[in-house]
Protein backbone atom coordinates (compact mmCIF):
# COMPACT_ATOMS: atom_id res chain seq x y z
CA UNK A 1 0.00 0.00 0.00
CA UNK A 2 1.25 3.41 -0.86
CA UNK A 3 1.48 6.43 1.40
CA UNK A 4 -1.91 7.75 0.29
CA UNK A 5 -3.65 4.54 1.29
CA UNK A 6 -2.02 4.53 4.71
CA UNK A 7 -3.03 8.15 5.24
CA UNK A 8 -6.60 7.43 4.19
CA UNK A 9 -6.90 4.36 6.39
CA UNK A 10 -5.14 5.74 9.41
CA UNK A 11 -2.61 3.98 11.61
CA UNK A 12 -5.18 1.82 13.44
CA UNK A 13 -6.54 0.35 10.21
CA UNK A 14 -3.01 -0.24 8.92
CA UNK A 15 -2.16 -2.11 12.13
CA UNK A 16 -5.23 -4.29 11.64
CA UNK A 17 -4.27 -5.02 8.03
CA UNK A 18 -0.76 -5.95 9.16
CA UNK A 19 -2.18 -8.38 11.73
CA UNK A 20 -4.54 -9.94 9.18
CA UNK A 21 -1.69 -10.37 6.69
CA UNK A 22 0.48 -12.00 9.37
CA UNK A 23 -2.30 -14.43 10.31
CA UNK A 24 -2.85 -15.44 6.69
CA UNK A 25 0.84 -15.97 6.02
CA UNK A 26 1.30 -17.82 9.31
CA UNK A 27 -1.18 -20.48 8.22
CA UNK A 28 0.62 -21.20 4.94
CA UNK A 29 3.46 -23.71 5.14
CA UNK A 30 5.60 -25.76 2.77
CA UNK A 31 3.19 -28.73 2.80
CA UNK A 32 0.36 -26.50 1.58
CA UNK A 33 2.45 -24.95 -1.19
CA UNK A 34 3.82 -28.29 -2.43
CA UNK A 35 0.43 -30.02 -2.38
CA UNK A 36 -1.16 -27.03 -4.13
CA UNK A 37 1.38 -27.27 -6.93
CA UNK A 38 1.04 -31.05 -7.23
CA UNK A 39 -2.75 -30.78 -7.31
CA UNK A 40 -2.60 -28.14 -10.01
CA UNK A 41 -0.35 -30.34 -12.17
CA UNK A 42 -2.62 -33.36 -11.64
CA UNK A 43 -5.74 -31.35 -12.45
CA UNK A 44 -4.27 -29.79 -15.59
CA UNK A 45 -2.94 -33.13 -16.81
CA UNK A 46 -5.75 -35.55 -16.05
CA UNK A 47 -9.02 -33.70 -15.44
CA UNK A 48 -10.83 -32.98 -18.70
CA UNK A 49 -14.40 -32.82 -17.44
CA UNK A 50 -15.59 -30.07 -19.85
CA UNK A 51 -17.08 -28.17 -16.92
CA UNK A 52 -15.30 -25.51 -14.92
CA UNK A 53 -17.30 -26.33 -11.80
CA UNK A 54 -16.51 -30.05 -11.96
CA UNK A 55 -12.84 -29.45 -12.69
CA UNK A 56 -12.55 -26.89 -9.89
CA UNK A 57 -14.25 -29.27 -7.48
CA UNK A 58 -11.99 -32.13 -8.56
CA UNK A 59 -8.93 -29.89 -8.12
CA UNK A 60 -10.01 -28.87 -4.61
CA UNK A 61 -10.77 -32.48 -3.67
CA UNK A 62 -7.35 -33.53 -4.94
CA UNK A 63 -5.65 -30.76 -2.97
CA UNK A 64 -7.56 -31.68 0.17
CA UNK A 65 -6.65 -35.36 -0.21
CA UNK A 66 -2.98 -34.66 -0.87
CA UNK A 67 -2.83 -32.29 2.11
CA UNK A 68 -4.33 -34.94 4.38
CA UNK A 69 -1.78 -37.51 3.27
CA UNK A 70 1.16 -35.09 3.40
CA UNK A 71 0.23 -33.76 6.85
CA UNK A 72 -0.15 -37.32 8.15
CA UNK A 73 3.32 -38.15 6.85
CA UNK A 74 5.03 -34.96 8.04
CA UNK A 75 3.04 -34.16 11.21
CA UNK A 76 5.91 -34.84 13.63
CA UNK A 77 8.49 -32.84 11.73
Amino acid sequence: MGPRASEALGSHAMTNLTHIRALVLQGINAVDVVTLGASLVIAETFYKLHSFTLEAGAFLATWYGLRLVARAIFRDR
